[in-house]
């Protein structure tokens, strides 16, 4: 299969009221729409053109949570939804 094109990343955090913690950056790291705090619904729509392009990757756990509503809105073109862990970091 031939290489694609890295697409934008999603991160959305649940801010347990019916809403996500949303920001979405380019491949390279930069902030194609700044952060926002909506239903999940409305961040997509918020979001708009910028879905349009290559697939998207979304990570956190309220892209897991919500993971219906990105999927029947965008199908194929989101990967699949990744939870964000973090680990203790210690020195030697």
């Amino acid at each position: 299969p031939g290489l694609r094109t890295p697409g934008p990343i999603a991160v959305w955090i649940d801010a347990h009221r019916g809403e996500v913690f949303a920001t979405l950056y380019s491949a390279a790291g930069d902030v194609l729409h700044p952060p926002t705090s909506l239903a999940p619904g409305a961040t997509l729509d918020a979001w708009g053109n910028a879905l349009a392009g290559p697939r998207i990757r979304f990570t956190g756990d309220g892209a897991v949570r919500y993971a219906s509503v990105i999927r029947e809105r965008l199908g194929a073109e989101a990967a699949r939804p990744h939870r964000v862990t973090h680990r203790k970091l210690t020195r030697d």
